[in-house]
């Protein structure tokens, strides 16, 4: 910083000292900052310490905010994507209707360490049997449905710290239980309407990905891109302890 005179200042020693300079170096130009340095009469180095001080705090505060903010993203939905994959040949797909049409349906849960995990569905609500739910090392597993065309799948953290999931899959083997998109709609015959996967709710610093896998088609004829024997759910990164999430899902039955 330059004095009017174009002379060069020396280092401040001192927050005091710079304030000074600060004021001497303004005032040619018309601002007044007088007020920046206090008269002696009112101890200003000490004042001028306690100013700094907390100044700095909130500086840092402010900073440290930031950074958080910044490291930390709300969880979302990427959307539905459709993999290359093994096509599986039926001779029909309906809607389904009970929950017992879950419990052939594998589940694959890929874990943070990069080890898999099998969980499987058990009937938890029997007066109408259209819920189910399995349980694994850290995640809970809930599938419940909704009407024909919409089960609600609900998967939860159960706080167990250090250990997280990476991706689910749901079938993708010659399981009963299927599932179907929203479109072609028409699509593949007697499957009905359909309903791709739909975020509804989640708690992490991950997004998610619905990955239709293993298209099915009817007898020899192709498939039409509706009914899918696989679905993943994939994190963008790990699901851990306090995180949940909700989609729905149309489920249907093939054989």
């Amino acid at each position: 910083m330059r004095r009017a005179t174009g002379k060069s200042l020396p280092l401040p020693n001192s927050g005091l000292n710079f304030l000074r300079s600060l004021r001497d170096s303004l005032a040619p130009c018309g601002i007044d900052v007088a007020g920046l340095v206090r008269p002696r009469t009112r101890a200003p180095l000490t004042e001028m310490k306690f100013v700094m001080n907390h100044s700095t705090f909130a500086t840092l505060a402010l900073t440290a905010a930031a950074l958080i903010s910044s490291g930390a993203t709300a969880s979302g939905f990427t959307g539905n994507v459709v993999v290359a994959s093994p096509v599986r040949t039926c001779m029909l797909v309906r809607q389904t209707g009970f929950a017992s049409n879950f419990l052939s349906l594998q589940i694959k849960v890929l874990m943070r360490s990069g080890v898999y995990e099998y969980p499987q569905f058990n009937v938890v609500t029997s007066s109408l049997g259209y819920v189910v739910e399995t349980t694994g090392s850290c995640y809970r597993i809930v599938a419940t449905v909704v009407t024909g065309n919409q089960t609600r799948f609900q998967i939860f953290h159960s706080g167990l710290p250090n250990v997280g999931v990476q991706s689910i899959e749901f079938g993708g083997l010659a399981q009963e239980l299927v599932f179907d998109r929203t479109s072609p709609n028409p699509g593949t015959s007697t499957s009905d309407s359909g309903r791709d996967v739909q975020y509804f709710s989640g708690s992490g610093i991950w997004s998610v990905t619905a990955e239709w896998r293993n298209p099915i088609r009817i007898a020899t004829a192709s498939p039409l891109g509706d009914s899918y024997s696989g679905l993943k759910i994939r994190f963008s990164t790990t699901f851990r302890a306090g995180d949940h999430l909700y989609f729905d899902v149309d489920t249907d039955i093939a054989a």
